[in-house]
């Protein structure tokens, strides 16, 4: 009976003063990031946290966690890009300036308790910086779960914006002046809108890199991602399997300034291959373009004509 009371009395204890934003009022930024692409590594205690605050039993369950969301914001938030990678190596595929491990763990103890840590890495994977963020109530009634987690996460980004060696390290690796103007292009694989036998006619994959490699030539200030590397970034997701506005997603996602998409098709007696260009921050479609050909031989041979025409808005 006496243990019963005190943990009953443990949990009726509150354990810290309440917590306020300290972004709240000034909506403080860290310039050093923002000229920065970082590349964003979640952990499985993340997402095992997701799972555990939205699946588990007691006062918490089936609470709208989406703690995932939430840390990642932060990184989307005060950096110049943030791209969803695997692996510390991934960085180097996407040109990115900085690697961030997110990992994140809540539990039950004595109530409700999240740690957070950001793990701030350079592209050889060596140590820069580690911020860290905690919360803890006491008990289970009357606690917002959502509340508690943006709360966490406002601390982390507190700590990451004031961070001295993670500023030091963004203001040394700032890209040059004229590497700053640079764009990075991602070349979706284009789609097949041929029938029949004229389908397999008509390879898209290697009129893709026909493009990748025309963009190079057309536009040598972009630096293009490579296939190999576009499929590691979106972790085996088939490169056609969007249109519309979720090019432009895709192109965010690996942290491209600009996307090329196209589909392959024939009108009368004529092959075509249409392609767009879009700017990925605003989603704006800067430039389109027809590839005409009597065959597949003149189709290939009027690709970098076209591409060149293409990217024109981005030279």
């Amino acid at each position: 009976m006496k243990r019963l009371l005190l943990c009953a009395a443990l949990l009726a204890c509150q354990h810290s003063a309440e917590y306020r934003d300290p972004m709240a009022a000034v909506k403080a930024d860290n310039p050093a990031y923002k000229a920065l692409t970082v590349a964003l590594i979640t952990s499985e205690n993340t997402k095992n946290s997701e799972k555990f605050v939205r699946d588990g039993g007691g006062p918490w369950g089936g609470s709208e966690a989406n703690i995932v969301e939430r840390f990642r914001a932060i990184f989307h938030r005060d950096f110049k890009a943030a791209v969803d990678v695997q692996k510390a190596e991934d960085a180097r595929a996407i040109h990115a300036d900085l690697v961030a491990v997110l990992d994140v763990q809540a539990a039950i103890r004595f109530g409700f308790h999240i740690e957070a840590q950001a793990i701030l890495l350079d592209l050889s994977a060596a140590p820069v910086d580690t911020v860290r963020a905690e919360f803890h109530k006491s008990g289970g009634f009357g606690l917002n779960i959502p509340e508690a987690i943006e709360q966490t996460a406002s601390q982390l980004e507190a700590a990451l914006l004031a961070s001295p060696k993670a500023t030091a390290y963004a203001s040394a690796h700032r890209p040059e002046a004229q590497h700053a103007q640079t764009g990075l292009l991602a070349v979706l694989e284009f789609r097949n809108k041929l029938a029949g036998a004229e389908r397999k006619m008509v390879d898209v994959a290697y009129f893709s890199d026909q493009v990748r490699a025309a963009s190079l030539k057309a536009a040598p200030s972009l630096r293009v991602i490579t296939r190999e590397n576009l499929l590691v970034l979106l972790q085996g997701k088939p490169l056609e399997e969007c249109e519309g506005e979720c090019e432009v997603e895709t192109g965010r996602r690996v942290g491209a300034d600009y996307v090329v998409s196209g589909e392959a098709l024939k009108v009368g007696s004529l092959y075509k291959l249409n392609l767009k260009l879009h700017d990925t921050h605003d989603g704006r479609l800067l430039s389109g373009g027809v590839v005409t050909g009597k065959s597949v031989e003149e189709l290939d041979g009027a690709t970098a004509r076209t591409v060149s025409d293409l990217l024109a808005p981005v030279k």
